[in-house]
């Protein structure tokens, strides 16, 4: 295993034992520098809500792209601290399905910040919201 990779299995270790993450049964499906992706592979009833009840609800499905966003860039700069500065979401349609990922990546980068896409597919690989975000990379 050579060294970056090594710091990447490290990365995704950390990002996996979040509270965050243990609650909502996410996890980090693969990380390189720049892009991420993260996962629900079960949904539970408590990730769901909405209209129909069957859909992944909106706190989720933010949370899952914010993720994203931020293991990117995390991705990108081990051993540092991200916040989310800014996140626009659009709900494309309901996140209806067993499992849901969050693609995420860096658009551009700066020093300490980061401009940031995401979207989330269901299990059909249908795409059901995205996301923009500005992520600063503090320390």
């Amino acid at each position: 295993m050579s060294n970056t990779e090594s710091v990447l299995q490290h990365v995704i270790k950390k990002i996996n034992a979040l509270p965050a993450f243990l609650h909502m049964d996410a996890r980090v499906v693969s990380l390189e520098a720049g892009n991420a992706e993260i996962s629900i592979d079960e949904a539970k009833a408590f990730h769901r809500g909405g209209i129909s009840g069957a859909a992944i609800n909106g706190m989720t499905i933010m949370g899952l792209l914010d993720a994203a966003m931020c293991a990117a860039v995390l991705a990108s700069a081990p051993g540092r601290t991200v916040a989310t500065l800014d996140i626009s979401t659009r709900f494309v349609r309901p996140a209806i399905g067993r499992s849901v990922v969050a693609i995420g990546r860096i658009v551009s980068k700066a020093k300490h910040l980061c401009y940031c896409e995401a979207f989330l597919v269901n299990d059909r690989k249908r795409q059901c919201a995205f996301a923009t975000g500005l992520i600063q990379i503090i320390r």
